[in-house]
């Protein structure tokens, strides 16, 4: 005569947590030891965002080996572009509307970014009394400034921060009003030791990246990454850049 056993929920709940803990755990090796991806074969198709470095496709997909490129954006990079944006301005309504849909905002940015169709949204151009001084501003729109952290983060700062003096304190993690204070002094001492009078030359570049010559900044970009992505990437940004309209005695500048 045989026996027949029964599963306890205790029991059952049990297998059932460990078979989904080898799940993840054979899947994460995979993708670690493999790298590998899944990938979508039909961009019509609706796209799943994970934050593992894999995009899942719903209808069918395939398997293929990732070349490496700059803009090889995940969407953790993505959710950390958010993050900057909800630390730099979190009282304003677009950055809080913003970041509430951030899911459903980045997996669309990430599809145009990926597909090349990305296009930088028109500027918010207001007026600011400065001490006196109207000063007319061009502001991103939440988009456009997650797309610059996220880019400027992931694909250039790694890159390009070899190349930054040592002394450089403005957007480098771990540095800033602190470190380049305790330069500064260091500076003034090495001084003192070699001349007994001197002077301070303090400059101020009123819209910097404005007036820069923008194909020479992307022959320079081009040059340094190779990435034809990239490139066109930052060409598209750099319409927002065209002009310097800072400083204007027109009144009607915003229209032009």
């Amino acid at each position: 005569m045989g026996m027949r056993t029964t599963m306890t929920p205790r029991i059952l709940t049990a297998f059932v947590l460990i078979s989904i803990l080898l799940y993840y755990m054979l899947r994460a090796l995979m993708i670690e030891e493999m790298s590998i991806y899944l990938v979508e074969r039909r961009r019509n198709d609706m796209i799943l965002l994970s934050t593992d470095n894999v995009v899942v496709h719903m209808s069918s997909f395939y398997v293929f080996i990732q070349e490496e490129n700059y803009l090889n954006l995940t969407a953790d990079d993505y959710i950390n572009g958010v993050k900057r944006l909800e630390k730099s301005s979190p009282w304003k309504t677009k950055t809080q509307q913003y970041v509430l849909n951030r899911l459903s905002k980045i997996n669309k940015l990430k599809e145009s970014v990926d597909s090349g169709t990305y296009t930088p949204d028109k500027t918010i151009d207001f007026k600011y009394n400065e001490k006196g001084r109207i000063r007319l501003i061009k502001a991103l729109t939440p988009n456009d400034v997650v797309l610059q952290h996220t880019i400027s983060d992931t694909a250039l700062l790694p890159t390009i921060k070899k190349y930054i003096i040592y002394d450089t304190g403005s957007g480098l993690k771990h540095r800033g009003l602190s470190f380049t204070r305790k330069r500064f002094e260091k500076h003034l001492r090495e001084f003192s030791k070699i001349y007994k009078n001197g002077y301070a030359l303090i400059i101020d570049f009123s819209k910097y990246f404005d007036n820069i010559q923008h194909e020479k900044f992307i022959t320079e970009i081009n040059t340094l990454f190779n990435d034809e992505q990239l490139t066109n990437l930052i060409r598209r940004i750099c319409t927002q850049y065209e002009s310097d309209v800072s400083y204007t005695d027109d009144e009607d500048i915003i229209n032009k």
